[in-house]
């Protein structure tokens, strides 16, 4: 199974750690999921220094889930940073026309984000998307419980876009990261069970090897 390291920070000094210690734990080019967070979308705000980011872009994979509003998704600085795959909730209907242009313009990849909670019937994924996050806990602080109603979300857009690859984040743990596989996912991004894991880079390898 692909999986992604979350990366969910408060400061400068934990990026940093996190950073230099993923280098230690896993190997060059995994794909680190940054967290990005803002108060008036999420319930926490997180840090995130794109100087310190660009110092690890050759080594891993880096990936922003942009979890903003409708107007600051179309700001320039995402799309200017060393994130390759940007990933932008579906909810907020930001206009995906511009996001898309700026994407192909600064070389970007746009993921679409799905929340566990949103409807079936009104879960929009723009033309062409081929990377597909489900959200299955509320956007914010780490370490949430994984809602069930998310493999029901998965299961939909499996069938629905039968090539799309489909990864989710939230409360993954061994067990259900073998659920949500079951269930159409072709990946899982963690951050509480990697991290706060004795030894984070067994974590991750277990993950892999489902």
């Amino acid at each position: 199974m692909r999986v992604n390291v979350g990366i969910n920070t408060k400061n400068r000094i934990e990026l940093k750690t996190k950073l230099d210690l993923a280098k230690k734990f896993f190997p060059k080019n995994t794909s680190l999921h940054v967290d990005i967070s803002k108060k008036g979308f999420s319930s926490v705000n997180s840090f995130v220094d794109f100087a310190i980011l660009k110092k690890y872009s050759r080594y891993f994979k880096l990936e922003g889930h942009l979890m903003v509003t409708k107007k600051d998704v179309l700001l320039h600085k995402w799309y200017l940073s060393p994130l390759k795959t940007l990933f932008i909730h579906s909810a907020i209907s930001p206009d995906w026309e511009k996001v898309f242009r700026l994407a192909k313009k600064y070389h970007k990849e746009i993921g679409v984000v799905v929340d566990f909670d949103q409807s079936l019937d009104g879960i929009f994924v723009p033309v062409g998307t081929k990377r597909i996050l489900v959200l299955a806990v509320v956007p914010g602080k780490s370490g949430q419980k994984f809602h069930t109603k998310a493999l029901s979300v998965i299961s939909f857009l499996r069938k629905k876009y039968p090539h799309a690859k489909i990864s989710v984040d939230g409360g993954i743990t061994l067990q259900i990261a073998r659920k949500v596989k079951l269930a159409g996912a072709n990946g899982v991004t963690s951050e509480s069970f990697i991290w706060k894991n004795k030894n984070p880079e067994l974590a991750y390898k277990k993950l892999r090897d489902i």
